[in-house]
């Protein structure tokens, strides 16, 4: 059963009587596969922690593309201290999730299960039709040629077809204006669908101010354009 990574060591109490726990999900399917079947909710945290059956504890949920986590305050139901006999097993915790979180909960299982996008991201998004060209992967590179599908002020969904994974890095080609092209560096923060379909989204980044200026004025332009298919709509 897939496990989240390496957990990242227990915090200072979050507030005086909570111990912050903080965990890396490599990719989504790590969160669904730490869900325990609990009432109302559960989760098993790999580690050693110094806590005790009992005590609230607030779990900091780390993905790839959202490194400050989505809080869980949860407590801690029962603690498996050695992996015993069976070599499946692992030390760890496990947890059931506090009503105060369950919103919080059900939007990292909608993302695991790949309903929603990575909470983040929440600024405006406008449909955008950009040629794009990227490198996906570092260890074995892959190039691809698609199009953007909608465009923000941090990030774009890619219309290409390739299974890229939550966390890739990708070196992206944007195509605007008569042959100008805006190389950015960005990383995978969700991927949907398949095939003819597949959508990625991809979190940018601007190592310059021009790169970033130039990303804003797309955005404008593709905010333009969306405001005049709304109210001069084609026949």
């Amino acid at each position: 059963m897939q496990r989240p990574s390496q957990p990242g060591g227990s915090g200072p109490p979050s507030d005086g009587r909570e111990k912050r726990i903080d965990v890396r999900f490599d990719e989504p399917g790590a969160f669904r596969a730490a869900m325990l079947d609990l009432q109302p909710a559960g989760l098993f945290v790999a580690g050693r922690y110094d806590v005790h059956v009992g005590d609230p504890v607030v779990v900091q949920c780390i993905f790839p593309g959202l490194p400050d986590g989505i809080p869980l305050r949860a407590n801690v139901l029962w603690r498996r201290l050695t992996a015993g006999r069976d070599p499946s097993s692992t030390p760890g915790l496990g947890l059931v999730v506090r009503s105060v979180s369950m919103s919080s909960f059900r939007k990292l299982v909608d993302y695991a299960e790949g309903k929603a996008d990575l909470p983040g991201r929440k600024e405006e998004r406008f449909v955008a039709g950009y040629k794009v060209r990227c490198t996906v992967g570092t260890r074995n590179p892959v190039e691809v040629a698609g199009e953007m599908a909608d465009i923000s002020l941090e990030g774009a969904a890619l219309r290409i077809q390739h299974r890229a994974s939550v966390g890739d890095k990708l070196a992206l080609r944007v195509q605007h204006g008569r042959g100008d092209e805006l190389e950015l560096d960005a990383f995978v923060t969700w991927v949907r669908g398949q095939g003819a379909a597949m959508l990625v989204g991809v979190e940018v980044q601007f190592p310059r101010r021009a790169d970033l200026e130039t990303w804003e004025r797309l955005v404008a332009r593709a905010k333009a354009e969306a405001r005049l298919s709304t109210e001069f709509p084609s026949d």
